[in-house]
This record gives structure tokens, C-alpha cells and sequence, in this order.
């Protein structure tokens, strides 16, 4: 079993070869790119631990860019 645990958007995800995972967006015009921020790498049953970040990239592919649901936010000011 092979995946990695790669930070972007301020948040961590586990990802394996062929998934598909949904990140903060990524300000690219290229249909690929490249994630060096590796914190986590399973490989045939090894394990490696990046202090913090290991030497390693993982490819991946945009597939679409999304806009989310757009939210009110409002703020209370006790008087």
C-alpha cells in the first residue's frame, strides 16, 4: 500500500495513487502540478517521517476549479 500525507491550503491530506481529493484553490494555469510539501511517505511497508517536511513531490492534476457556496458572516458587538 502506497500514500503520503502532503500539507497545502493549510490543511493535511492523505492521498493515494489514482485518488481524487478536493484542496483550497491552487492560483495555477498549468493542468499539472507538483506538491513538495510531503510530511508523510508509505512505501511497501516503509515508513518515512519528514522533520518536518520530507524530500520528496507528489504529482497530481487539476482538474477543475470550483467556487464553493458563498457565506454571510456576521459579527456581534456586545454594547
Amino acid at each position: 500500500m502506497h500514500y503520503a500525507v502532503l500539507k497545502t491550503g493549510g490543511k493535511q491530506y492523505k492521498v493515494e495513487e489514482g485518488q481524487i481529493i478536493a484542496v483550497e484553490k491552487i492560483e495555477s494555469d498549468q493542468e499539472k502540478i507538483e506538491f513538495d510539501n510531503i510530511l508523510l511517505l508509505v512505501s511497501d511497508g516503509k515508513i518515512k517521517v519528514g522533520k518536518p517536511m520530507l524530500k520528496a513531490k507528489v504529482l497530481g492534476q487539476i482538474l477543475e476549479q470550483a467556487k464553493g457556496e458563498k457565506i454571510k458572516v456576521f459579527k456581534y458587538k456586545a454594547k
